[in-house]
């Protein structure tokens, strides 16, 4: 189908990113996650990447493709079978609204690409892939659609909202962005715009709010797959993320909102109890003891009932230490502290 050669490439300002895409999402979503297209050539980015796929774990079939040997060679390989730049893909918007799949089964979200590609570009990607059948064109609220009608009925459709930018989803997401996106109806505000507006600027910034059925399914997710204690955190009810680089460390932020500041208290003494782990504030080698050069690159802040964890490391360290984590070296160090349980051969979780 149409969206699976387009969204599929990436799957490999101010803050809050790309300010059209952005004001194009629609009121009522409780997800959005913003991607710059700096993110495919940054070299800190490049190096961890790199280590990753030598270590075999690339997600090359994902994104149809032969296993690359490098970061460089992914990103060739899918210029040479998608005939599109990388140079040309400025930045990818994805939304959605969870808690609607959880109450009724129904999926709602959709991806709005900026670019210097035409839609003669997607079109020829989805054809090489044999992913299109017949597409009618048509127009809604002034705006050039294509739509795709698969063998259930079901309808694809691509916006072309003009100046590079498109948006792909089912006909009523679609709708709803050209809708927001001609200001005839309201993009995304209230907590959400808030929490994602205040991420720090970087290559992905995603905001969520959570609902007391995603939190619950998360916990259950997280103890059936992970053997994590799900119970590990207070739920929170607004999540935001944050990825980038300073000269050869990468960034990664995570800040939860909870919904009193005695929970977001309860939170720091769980990422205190990490952070006082044996070894931790020492020079630690992450070959040798990745649990406290993990304690070490970790920090945290409590700011009223806002809670904001940063890993900041740098690539090659932190490929170490999941090599030695591999290996089944976790912790050298030490027992597990006081404060911590395991939950099966993989699971870990503070228990207070």
């Amino acid at each position: 189908m149409l969206t699976a050669g387009c969204t599929g490439f990436f799957a490999g300002d101010e803050s809050g990113g790309d300010g059209a895409a952005v004001d194009s999402v629609p009121e009522g979503v409780d997800s959005v996650m913003h991607f710059e297209g700096a993110f495919l050539t940054d070299s800190t980015t490049e190096e961890l990447m790199n280590g990753i796929i030598e270590m075999g774990g690339t997600p090359a079939s994902d994104m149809g493709v032969e296993e690359p040997e490098s970061w460089q060679d992914a990103l060739d390989q899918m210029e040479s079978e998608s005939d599109l730049s990388v140079e040309d893909f400025e930045s990818a918007t994805v939304f959605g609204k969870s808690e609607q799949a959880l109450e009724n089964g129904e999926e709602y979200g959709g991806v709005i690409v900026k670019s210097d590609w035409e839609w003669e570009d997607f079109q020829q990607l989805a054809e090489e892939e044999g992913d299109i059948s017949d597409v009618t064109e048509d127009s809604y609220n002034g705006v050039t659609v294509y739509i795709e009608e698969n063998e259930f009925g079901q309808e694809t459709w691509v916006a072309d909202l003009g100046d590079g930018m498109f948006a792909f989803g089912p006909k009523t997401v679609v709708e709803d962005v050209i809708d927001t996106n001609q200001g005839d109806a309201d993009p995304f505000s209230g907590d959400l715009r808030d929490a994602f507006e205040s991420t720090t600027d970087g290559y992905m910034m995603a905001a969520m709010t959570v609902s007391e059925n995603q939190a619950a399914m998360a916990s259950d997710i997280a103890s059936d797959q992970a053997g994590v204690d799900g119970r590990i955190f207070p739920d929170p009810k607004v999540m935001t993320m944050s990825y980038h680089t300073d000269g050869d460390r990468m960034n990664l932020e995570v800040q939860m909102t909870m919904e009193t500041q005695e929970a977001a208290n309860q939170v720091m003494v769980s990422l205190e109890q990490i952070a006082n782990m044996p070894g931790a504030g020492e020079d630690v080698d992450p070959a040798t003891d990745p649990m406290s050069w993990f304690s070490n690159a970790l920090s945290a802040e409590q700011s009223d009932e806002t809670v904001t964890m940063t890993f900041a490391a740098e690539p090659g360290d932190l490929l170490t230490a999941i090599e030695t984590f591999a290996s089944g070296g976790m912790m050298p160090g030490g027992p597990m502290p006081p404060g911590f349980a395991m939950h099966g051969p993989q699971g870990i979780s503070v228990t207070g």
